[in-house]
């Protein structure tokens, strides 16, 4: 539990009922919410399966106001700050996955790759706690964040494993090779430095291998907030000179929400432009992730034929 060397306290804004609209974990693209935040004196995390209840304690007097938090369940401990606006509350907090008594506080709503810290946005709800029973929370999460996601079935596991059994794998070990060599030509610290002096046999290996590679490990979030982000565009051209009309549809869709439909070279401000990407655009990101999975279409096979591998 939290330290409480002094009586605990409880910030008289935070008592309510919040939906989360958005959660941002670890720099990962947000997502929306799935659960409530009932803050009483204690604070309760319902999913649509589980409640968790944990203690708390708010230090008042520093700016942002931070929270000392303890989960009864987990039986782990987080740090976090938190900002009040209206019916709107900023909560950013260390991963519920690591010790926090090891950790400093956070020092800003951010979060970045790798930083461990998770970032949410809160709505308050019109439900008055005093209206509220433990055992209708299930059905106010129904109400208020949607219904639960439905897990894949059976067939969608064994329609989506069919599609990748097409897949030539003859062409996906020729384009790998191809695109190592590449890499091993390259003179500069990251490969995708070397892409300007690439030949279009060189190139289109090298794109095909990591546009699958990164969507595959991370979706096209992750595709176009690497290096490889830079040459997103060069690749909807090579995808396009193979034939794979299907796959550099899915990378223009992503390209659109880019100003000019062009990721910036610079990785800093690339990743600045994918961060402020509005939730409805993470989420068709989301969606074409799903697409390029689910595709027919054997853009490895497409590369190998147009270069006579």
């Amino acid at each position: 539990m939290p330290d409480f060397t002094t009586p605990p306290q409880y910030d008289p804004a935070l008592q309510g009922v919040w939906r989360v609209n958005w959660k941002r974990v670890n720099g990962q693209p947000p997502r929306r919410g799935d659960c409530l935040h009932i803050f009483g004196n204690y604070l309760l995390i319902q999913t649509h399966t589980h409640a968790f209840p944990v203690d708390y304690t708010v230090s008042l007097d520093t700016t942002p106001k931070r929270m000392s938090l303890f989960n009864q369940v987990l039986k782990s401990k987080q740090k976090a700050i938190y900002q009040i606006d209206g019916n709107k509350l900023l909560l950013c907090s260390t991963s519920i996955f690591l010790n926090a008594d090891d950790l400093d506080f956070p020092s800003s709503f951010h979060t970045v790759m790798d930083d461990q810290l998770d970032v949410a946005e809160l709505e308050r709800l019109p439900v008055a706690l005093r209206d509220l029973s433990i055992d209708g929370l299930p059905e106010l999460v129904n109400q208020y964040c949607g219904p639960a996601k439905e897990p894949p079935t059976d067939a969608d596991i064994d329609a989506l494993n069919a599609t990748w059994a097409k897949r030539c794998e003859i062409a996906e070990e020729k384009i790998r090779l191809a695109a190592i060599s590449v890499s091993d030509c390259c003179e500069h610290d990251y490969p995708v430095a070397y892409h300007k002096e690439m030949t279009e046999s060189d190139r289109i290996p090298f794109a095909v291998f990591w546009l699958i590679a990164e969507v595959n490990n991370g979706g096209f979030e992750q595709y176009l907030y690497n290096g490889t982000g830079a040459i997103a565009p060069d690749t909807k051209i090579q995808l396009e000179k193979i034939g794979a009309t299907y796959t550099a549809g899915l990378l223009a869709k992503a390209l659109s929400f880019f100003p000019d439909s062009t990721p910036a070279a610079d990785d800093t401000t690339r990743r600045s432009q994918l961060e402020a990407l509005t939730l409805e655009q993470h989420e068709a990101l989301s969606v074409l992730d799903d697409c390029f999975y689910a595709s027919e279409e054997d853009i490895n096979a497409l590369a190998v034929q147009y270069l006579r591998l």
